[in-house]
């Protein structure tokens, strides 16, 4: 037995001296490089770049100097959209405005925000009262689901398939246009939609 241990050894002794060297070179190069490489480091620092937040449309009306529909941060309040719309004007209904509206309020997309004229009736404020909080969300009529466009006066399941598949729609008199709706479901849905 001794000697064939002896035998293998004189025959392939260099060549497992070689393997063996290799193996050993091989791992303490890669323990090498690994302790070389620059560390991961995280940092919380404010200055790094971010990503961009979402833009959201919102609709702003009435006593505002330039009423109409903005593009903003989704992460804008009830106070930037009136301040890109111009202000509120003398004419705003002062007290609704201090005890009302909630200049805070985060603002969603499809959003109808209303600032009341001092001087309309009561029986103008009331009906538009859900929308003077912000609360009503314009319908999307390029994006909503068949459930959502359901809930619109007039429109049903049938019509809502109507408005589905005549997308894309640049504007919302498209609707007529389009025969998606007729003209008198198109008065009762012409201040509930919109399309951006």
């Amino acid at each position: 037995m001794e000697e064939r241990i002896r035998s293998f050894f004189s025959e392939y002794g260099l060549i497992l001296v070689l393997a063996g060297s290799g193996i050993v070179f091989l791992v303490f190069g890669i323990l090498k490089l690994t302790a070389q490489s620059d560390p991961v480091i995280i940092s919380s620092d404010s200055s790094s770049p971010s990503i961009a937040p979402e833009k959201v449309f919102v609709d702003i009306a009435g006593a505002v100097k330039q009423p109409g529909m903005y593009s903003m941060p989704s992460t804008a309040r009830v106070a930037d959209v009136i301040k890109k719309a111009g202000g509120i004007t003398a004419e705003a209904d002062s007290n609704y405005v201090s005890k009302t509206l909630n200049r805070a309020q985060n603002i969603k997309d499809g959003q109808k925000i209303f600032i009341p004229f001092a001087n309309q009736s009561d029986s103008q404020v009331s009906t538009t009262q859900d929308v003077a909080g912000t609360q009503t969300e314009l319908v999307n009529i390029n994006t909503a689901s068949t459930e959502q466009l359901d809930t619109l006066p007039g429109v049903g399941e049938v019509t809502a398939q109507k408005i589905i598949s005549n997308r894309p729609y640049t504007s919302i008199e498209e609707l007529k246009n389009k025969k998606s709706v007729t003209n008198s479901t198109f008065e009762k849905i012409k201040d509930l939609v919109a399309v951006y």
